[in-house]
C-alpha cells in the first residue's frame, strides 16, 4: 500500500507490534517513514486519511484502523490496529475513553 506512494527504501516492509504496553491479544502494529527522502508529492499524500483511505481500499480480511499518527525528527510514526477479535475491540474503546 505504501509502495504505490512513497519512495523505496522510506519505509520498513515490517511493522513492529504495540502490544507490549495494551496487553496480550491486541492486534496493534507501529510503522515507521523516513520522509527525508520523500517528494512533494509523497509528503502531499501521505497524511492519516489518505493512508486510512489506503489500507480500506486494500480490502484486508479485517478492519483496519489507524491509530495513531505522529512525527519525531525526520519519521513518521503510525500505528495501525487490525480489528480481529475482543482484544483489539477493547483497545479501540479504551483509546477512544483517553481521547475524550
Amino acid at each position: 500500500m505504501l509502495a504505490a506512494h512513497l519512495p523505496a527504501g522510506t519505509y520498513r516492509k515490517h511493522s513492529q507490534l504495540t502490544s507490549r504496553m495494551w496487553g496480550q491479544g491486541v492486534h496493534a502494529f507501529e510503522y515507521k517513514v523516513d520522509i527525508t527522502n520523500c517528494d512533494r508529492e509523497a509528503l502531499k499524500w501521505l497524511s492519516a486519511n489518505q493512508v486510512q483511505a489506503a489500507l480500506e481500499a486494500a480490502k484486508a480480511p479485517v478492519p483496519v484502523k489507524i491509530t495513531d499518527w505522529w512525527f519525531h525528527q525526520t519519521t513518521l510514526h503510525f500505528d495501525v490496529a487490525y480489528v480481529s477479535n475482543p482484544a483489539t475491540q477493547q483497545y479501540l474503546a479504551d483509546l477512544k475513553k483517553i481521547i475524550k
